[in-house]
């Protein structure tokens, strides 16, 4: 299994076409934002919206975050996350 992002349009594509069960997922990044990823399951793949929802005090934070770390450290996270639920329930 394995993580990969969708931009907003095909997230949307996806899920009104074929409706599917939304997750959301928490992450917390390196400098110790939280914030929620929503995504959904489809044959082995974990598909996530390549949005960052922080708390409102923490949103002007994110903002001033250059896109491509931000962008980096979710996939990295997500990737580690779904690979980690992969094995715990020996999906791999």
């Amino acid at each position: 299994m394995f993580a990969r992002h969708l931009e907003v349009n095909e997230f949307l594509d996806i899920v009104m076409v074929t409706p599917k069960k939304i997750w959301k997922q928490v992450i917390c990044l390196d400098n110790g934002i939280a914030g929620i990823v929503y995504g959904f399951l489809d044959q082995g793949t974990f598909y996530y919206l390549d949005r960052f929802y922080p708390s409102k005090q923490k949103e002007e934070e994110i903002q001033n975050m250059d896109f491509y770390e931000l962008h980096k450290e979710l996939y990295t996270k997500l990737n580690l996350k779904v690979h980690l639920v992969a094995q715990q329930f020996h999906l791999n």
